[in-house]
């Protein structure tokens, strides 16, 4: 059928066609703006020229190298056209610009001078660094703009740093964030030959692109070959591996969690998406039954019945079409709006040392996603209308007299009944997400959380000088008087964890979680050894094969027996991390949340890890506020190292890590409310219309009942029993759906990687069922409260008046 047609049609009636492509832009733009933020993570590729070619190392230290390993890896390779290193994002004290008042913070990355030219980036304004350049600088857009006010004359001007002036050579384009984990585009890019004037970097991050012709499987293999010239780190051989290098880098593992919650919540929009598709049903319905004489006179002057089924259809599509388009306008405001948000929420969580970019701006990926779920609603919404359009009485259509097609109050009871249930889950799992933020702020971790610090101090790039500087470090805060006690772990409380299988020499099996921690890690953060002993220097120093566990762990393993001297092995995670295929328990540990705020692990195995082989992150226990002691720990770091204030991180472990466990939960809990709330409207929009539409319907027949002597009371149960049964079937089903819900609930808390919302509560609440109903049985009786008072009023007169 022609376009102009259906729009003409569709003009025609411009109160429903409004309200259809208002519902519509609900639930397709909800949609689209979820899978927008799993693109802008998950899918989005790096902003450059053919990203498919282009891989992230990895080595014995995750993503980082030293120089000398990566300047091997560049001469040794033969299967990339272009190696490139970046150093993790530093911050350098500068004056920029042609106005050079004071000195500016600037967050900084240092690249190889091939950098641009590697990964097909040309700037905006000006140009890239060339071969062998020291003292030229390339800026961001982003700072372009905001500090060097978009100025055209950029160009030439200076930042000078430590004494040292870079040349403004160029500007990157706007999309471009780097390449560095995380993604954050920097202010300024310097060359990696001008290391010597700025923040030193001691640790790089390697990407390379692929040779025409050479496979993913084949650049691997010949890393394998060369990763056996190159020197074994802490006397383990160097395994290089290669992924495709994207802006989040998702498949590394440590993105469970994320697509947990973003499958639940694909689930939940999808939900609201079926409510308003079932009101423009609904809406559908009650049209095409004004249209049944136009359709009639069409039927009996030859037009074919899959014609009309087009026709009608056509109409449904653009209006599905029309809705998609409304969606992505606010699909595009709301992503942005959320971006905003995370990106602020991150900066003020971590004092402004962390900072994401995130380009939630749609791609072909969210177009095409979001044309898909239009096109589909459009269909699926026209197509039960339209068949039950055509199927109508035409002789009584033409004779106007009253009826309807078969079977279309039992369609309208199941759609209102649709309607309800995906409203009642909806509500159920918003109240038991808010249940759990309610309880979030009683939790007990299990340890002092208001004292601990955490200082991020960077790493050396070789084991010895490592442990030297994380020794000479750690002495330096010591000496604070505030400081109580400092300790170092691979994975920090609450930013990190890392999960294995492990097995009991009494052939007992289970999924633990597990870190590598210094010999003062348990003392600083206050969990008490309950049997057993801690770590001594000389097993800390040498890595030696032994464990603490957990009293869960050691309940689970061996039952009543006494866990001391027992061993445990595990495979090759436990090999990778600690250097030992078994380890033998030397103590049991008091159960604390150090992975998740919201459950305890399953159990948790300590092993001892050398200070050659940590990667820089300290806990320092505090006496007092630990902002208190920031200060101090500034200036023991410059009198180690001028440059290391710059580069430090310090961060409180309540107001960092443990505030993004709890705004998890709280996010988690107002977007299910406002899917919740959402999905209520309109599933009272559709109670509103199938009770108006029934009482509209049988208004003749309300007027006969009055005049022969009912009440209005009769007429009232009249109406309610007729219209809200379907409430009562939808209900029904939706107590099915939500205990579905608790069960899903359920099920992800036995998951090590993925968080309890409910902290604690667990996945059925009889409260949480209750106040679901209660909310959605007084939307109903609103709902129904207007068009059940207008049938209660009828005027026999008025209604029989032309009969």
């Amino acid at each position: 059928m022609r376009l102009p047609y259906f729009l003409r049609t569709l003009a025609r009636t411009p109160g429903f066609t409004g309200a259809a492509v208002l519902t519509l832009a609900l639930g397709i733009g909800m949609n689209t703006v979820v899978f927008s933020l799993y693109n802008a993570v998950a899918l989005k590729p790096l902003a450059i020229r053919a990203p498919q070619q282009v891989v992230r190392l990895f080595g014995p230290t995750a993503e980082t190298f030293s120089y000398a390993e990566y300047d091997q890896i560049r001469l040794g390779s033969a299967a990339f056209s272009s190696i490139i290193a970046t150093s993790d994002a530093q911050t350098i004290q500068a004056l920029a610009g042609a106005a050079k008042r004071q000195p500016d913070l600037l967050k900084v990355r240092l690249v190889s001078s091939n950098y641009f030219e590697a990964l097909g980036v040309s700037p905006s304004l000006g140009r890239a660094f060339a071969a062998n350049e020291t003292s030229a600088a390339v800026v961001s857009d982003r700072y372009w703009r905001r500090r060097l006010e978009s100025s055209a004359t950029v160009l030439g001007q200076t930042i000078v740093s430590n004494g040292t002036a870079f040349t403004i050579v160029g500007v990157t384009p706007e999309k471009f964030a780097g390449t560095g984990l995380p993604p954050e585009a920097p202010d300024v890019w310097l060359p990696l030959s001008s290391a010597a004037a700025a923040s030193p970097a001691r640790q790089w991050q390697v990407l390379a692109r692929l040779k025409p012709g050479i496979g993913f499987a084949q650049a691997a293999a010949s890393l394998d070959v060369l990763a056996r010239a190159l020197p074994p780190y802490a006397d383990h051989p160097i395994r290089l591996r290669i992924r495709p290098a994207t802006f989040f880098q998702t498949d590394g593992g440590e993105f469970e969690t994320f697509t947990a919650v973003s499958g639940v919540l694909m689930v939940a929009v999808a939900l609201v998406l079926l409510i308003g598709a079932v009101n423009v049903v609904t809406l559908l319905l009650a049209r095409n039954a004004g249209r049944r004489q136009e359709i009639a006179v069409r039927l009996s002057l030859g037009a074919r019945r899959v014609d009309l089924i087009r026709q009608l259809c056509g109409e449904s599509v653009v209006l599905g079409l029309a809705g998609g388009a409304a969606g992505t306008l606010l699909a595009m405001w709301s992503s942005e709006w959320v971006r905003a948000w995370i990106t602020t929420m991150a900066a003020q969580i971590s004092g402004g040392s962390l900072g994401v970019s995130l380009d939630v701006s749609p791609d072909w990926r969210v177009l095409l996603y979001t044309a898909a779920v239009s096109l589909i609603t459009g269909i699926a919404t026209g197509l039960w209308p339209a068949l039950r359009a055509v199927r109508t009485d035409v002789n009584a259509a033409l004779k106007r007299e009253s009826g309807a097609a078969p079977g279309g109050r039992r369609g309208r009871n199941w759609l209102l009944a649709a309607q309800v249930a995906c409203c009642l889950i909806l509500l159920t799992g918003a109240g038991l997400l808010f249940r759990g933020t309610w309880r979030a702020g009683a939790i007990d971790p299990g340890f002092d959380v208001r004292h601990i610090a955490l200082m991020g101090v960077g790493s050396k790039p070789t084991p010895v000088a490592n442990a030297a500087y994380l020794r000479l470090v750690t002495a330096r805060l010591q000496e604070l008087p505030e400081v109580v006690s400092v300790a170092a772990a691979d994975r920090p409380p609450f930013l990190g964890h890392g999960t294995g299988p492990i097995q009991s020499d009494s052939g007992a099996n289970m999924l633990c979680t597990f870190n590598g921690v210094s010999g003062t890690y348990l003392e600083t953060l206050g969990i008490p050894l309950l049997a057993g002993r801690n770590f001594s220097a000389s097993e800390i120093q040498q890595g030696s094969p032994v464990a603490i566990v957990s009293e869960a762990a050691a309940r689970r393993l061996w039952a009543r027996q006494d866990p001391l001297g027992k061993r445990i092995s595990a495979g090759e995670w436990l090999t990778r991390e600690g250097g030992h295929d078994s380890l033998t328990v030397i103590g049991v540990a008091r159960n604390a949340r150090t992975t998740w705020l919201s459950k305890l692990e399953e159990g948790f195995v300590y092993f001892p890890k050398p200070p050659a082989r940590f990667a820089g992150f300290l806990l320092v226990r505090t006496r007092t506020a630990p902002e208190g002691v920031f200060h101090a720990a500034i200036d023991a770091f410059a009198r180690i190292d001028p440059t290391l204030p710059a580069r430090a991180s310090l961060i409180t472990l309540e107001q960092g890590p443990i505030r993004i466990q709890e705004l998890m939960a709280q996010a988690s809990a107002a977007v299910a409310a406002g899917l919740g709330l959402m999905g209520l409207l309109l599933a009272a929009v559709g109670v509103y219309g199938v009770v108006t539409f029934l009482v509209t319907q049988r208004t003749r027949e309300i007027g006969i009942r009055i005049a022969v002597g009912a009440q209005k009371r009769d007429v009232t149960r009249l109406i309610l029993g007729q219209s809200l049964r379907p409430v009562l079937w939808g209900g029904a089903v939706g107590l099915a759906g939500s205990l579905g819900v608790a069960s899903l609930l359920s099920a992800l808390v036995v998951m090590p990687d993925v968080p309890d919302f409910t902290y604690g509560a667990g996945g059925f609440h009889p409260a949480a069922f209750v106040g679901a109903l209660a909310v959605l049985a007084l939307a109903v009786a609103a709902a129904s409260f207007v068009p059940v008072r207008r049938a209660a009023g009828v005027d026999p007169a008025v209604s029989l008046r032309d009969e």
